[in-house]
């Protein structure tokens, strides 16, 4: 081989063992040893972990609440329209009156079961045949009477008011009444005053109703205002009248408009009641009682007659203002009630207010209205009532001829 030769193969050898080395040295090498995560690194990690699930949690609660308010705005909704419904809430004034219709309600089915309750012993008591059977359930009603218990009072008294007229011991059963006339209980005093004409001579009921009149409960007070009346004996009707008096100043409406009632009816006091419904009829939330009252008075007075024109132009008479001038009235009423007929008829726009005052102008008869009516006749006033008018005129005509 030549020297040339040689020298290539050197080369090529050297190079040869070179790569190998290389390749050799590169796969046995030393390890190169990564960086391992900080614990600081790990904390972080895990802190973006759970931000992860409290904004997943954050968003479940969310939506969550979202769908609550959704259902709380349905039913604010429906309740909103459910409220428009119901009827205003009631002011204080009507609050009370609910409250006392509601006892009242009460009171009267107790009072209806008590009724039923005594139907029992009452029937026994009134049977004439077995009089053992009565003796026997006048003691069961003894026992009653006696009871502690108001309700079972209010039984034996309410059985003892029906009993009037049949034989028993009245004079066993009087101390049981006067007890239940001073018992705490306003029911219990009532239904005492219910039974005195039971166990008590007539002459002697007046006596014990009297102080009544002073009780504290109005419903006491109402039933002596409304019933005595009715007692007073001819030599004590003065006495009666006085007690009555007093109760016109009671502080109760009702007992008031029934001692006005029980004081009408006397015709002692005429003249005197006459000064007090006009009185009464110039307060605004009694001018019923006024006409009420006026429904029992035989004549009409001219006092009276005015004040009831009067209260005609308040507008406080309603339909009945006219039915007054179609009663028999006094001759100083008379004037009074033409003037008032005669307004009607001109300025009233009402057809039935000026048919009866035409038909009041008839009944009194007084020829003298016809210039009016004549006048009337020839004006615009006239309109709507021109043939009443004429029948009117032609009435009171004849009636001025055959006067002559």
């Amino acid at each position: 081989m030549s020297k040339t030769g040689w020298i290539v193969l050197l080369v090529a050898g050297t190079c040869a063992g070179v790569v190998i080395g290389a390749t050799l040295g590169k796969g046995k090498g030393p390890e190169i040893t990564r960086p391992q995560p900080s614990e600081r690194t790990e904390e972080k990690r895990r802190e973006s972990d759970r931000v992860q699930v409290l904004l997943a949690s954050l968003e479940k609660y969310r939506k969550a609440l979202a769908e609550r308010e959704k259902e709380i705005g349905q039913l604010q909704a429906e309740l909103a329209e459910v409220s428009e419904k119901l009827p205003p809430p009631l002011s204080p004034e009507e609050e009370k009156k609910r409250k006392e219709e509601e006892e009242r309600r009460k009171r009267n089915e107790l009072r209806k079961a008590r009724q039923e309750k005594s139907k029992e012993l009452r029937t026994k008591i009134l049977q004439r045949k077995d009089k053992l059977l009565r003796a026997l359930a006048l003691e069961e009603l003894a026992g009653l009477l006696q009871s502690d218990d108001a309700e079972e009072t209010l039984l034996g008294l309410t059985t003892l008011q029906r009993l009037y007229g049949i034989n028993f011991d009245k004079e066993r059963f009087k101390p049981y009444v006067l007890t239940a006339l001073n018992h705490e209980d306003a029911e219990v005093r009532s239904a005492g005053l219910n039974c005195l004409y039971t166990v008590s001579a007539r002459e002697e009921v007046l006596d014990m109703v009297l102080p009544m009149a002073k009780d504290p409960a109005p419903e006491v007070r109402r039933w002596v205002a409304g019933r005595i009346g009715w007692m007073g004996m001819e030599d004590r009707k003065d006495e009666v009248a006085s007690v009555l008096r007093e109760l016109l100043q009671d502080e109760d409406n009702t007992v008031k408009r029934q001692a006005f009632d029980a004081l009408s009816r006397r015709r002692e006091v005429a003249e005197e009641m006459e000064d007090l419904a006009i009185e009464m009829s110039r307060e605004e939330e009694r001018a019923d009682d006024m006409l009420q009252w006026l429904g029992r008075r035989d004549t009409i007075s001219g006092k009276v007659a005015q004040r009831l024109a009067e209260m005609y132009d308040e507008g406080r008479t309603g339909y009945y203002g006219l039915e007054w001038v179609r009663r028999r009235l006094s001759e100083d009423a008379k004037p009074i009630a033409i003037d008032f007929c005669l307004e009607v008829i001109r300025d009233s726009i009402e057809h039935f207010e000026r048919s009866r005052a035409m038909d009041a102008l008839r009944r009194i008869g007084d020829v003298s209205v016809l210039v009016d009516l004549e006048e009337i006749s020839r004006s615009d006033d006239a309109e709507g009532i021109e043939d009443q008018l004429a029948r009117t005129m032609e009435y009171l005509q004849k009636r001025s001829r055959e006067a002559r």
